[in-house]
């Protein structure tokens, strides 16, 4: 299973200094982790990764790195590139940017973890929110990461209290949407958000949103924003059906599943495709 884990302290302090220390020994203790980027007040980590599949893009200066499946908006998805490398003129963009050219150039799902160099180290989350991304802190050290079983194993530490005002709404809403989970002290980095690690007065951006982009104008003839949603969808299916020599195609027979496969079959198909359908006898 892909997971990563990040965290950033203050090197001025030596409580913080000292902890982050104890939890880089305890991670090279396991055994399971890669280091793929390191500077004074951040360590990024990942385990899982499958080249093609999810993996760490390094950004060539050094100042970041973008963990999980990145596709370029240029390209075809026959030719989807496995061993994609972010360019020294990628890195600029992204770096002067805080990380909006990611969104701007690249899809996919990610989550970037970025070091300015005279500001404190920030998280960005790409706008499907398809990896998970959580936040939390100990003796003052900031810990990103995906999977919370592993962080509170490595760390030692007991699990957080339940925040039971998340547990109604949650029963309520059925979800909780927002930056609070059902834990006390651990939050939620939002889908396109930009945050900076630490406890900080920078205030969290949204460098994405379904709203902008449903209150842009859109000037295309019917006939030709049907061909758009169909070539845009179809691209983004086929490459991801690149990613892999074989597919299970769970396929209900409802609209949703008889798309994607009308997708993965609209050229001869670039992987194996085994449809399995779930029935009740009598339906």
């Amino acid at each position: 299973m892909f997971r990563y884990l990040a965290m950033s302290w203050n090197p001025l302090s030596e409580a913080q200094t000292d902890y982050a220390g104890r939890i880089q020994a305890a991670i090279a203790s396991d055994g399971e982790w890669q280091l793929v980027l390191a500077s004074a007040r951040l360590h990024v980590y990942v385990t899982g990764c499958v080249g093609g599949i999810n993996q760490a893009y390094g950004l060539p200066s050094g100042r970041g790195v973008v963990l999980g499946r990145l596709f370029r908006r240029k390209g075809t998805p026959e030719v989807a590139d496995r061993n994609l490398q972010i360019s020294m003129e990628e890195d600029a963009r992204v770096v002067e940017s805080d990380g909006r050219s990611l969104i701007n150039e690249f899809w996919g799902r990610w989550i970037a973890f970025l070091k300015p160099q005279a500001d404190e180290p920030l998280v960005l989350r790409d706008p499907t929110g398809t990896l998970p991304c959580f936040r939390m802190e100990v003796e003052n050290v900031s810990l990103v990461f995906s999977w919370l079983e592993g962080v509170l194993r490595l760390l030692n530490v007991p699990s957080p209290p339940v925040n039971w005002a998340a547990v109604a709404a949650a029963l309520v809403y059925r979800r909780l949407c927002g930056r609070e989970t059902a834990l006390e002290g651990v939050s939620q980095v939002l889908a396109g958000e930009l945050m900076a690690m630490s406890q900080s007065s920078r205030s969290p951006r949204l460098l994405w949103s379904a709203a902008d982009m449903a209150r842009a104008s859109g000037d295309a003839e019917p006939h030709r924003a049907v061909q758009m949603l169909r070539d845009s969808t179809t691209l983004c299916v086929r490459s991801w059906m690149s990613c892999y020599d074989d597919i299970v195609l769970r396929l209900s027979g409802g609209a949703d599943s008889s798309i994607l496969l009308g997708c993965l079959v609209v050229a001869p198909p670039t992987a194996g495709i085994l449809c399995l359908n779930y029935h009740s006898p009598g339906s």
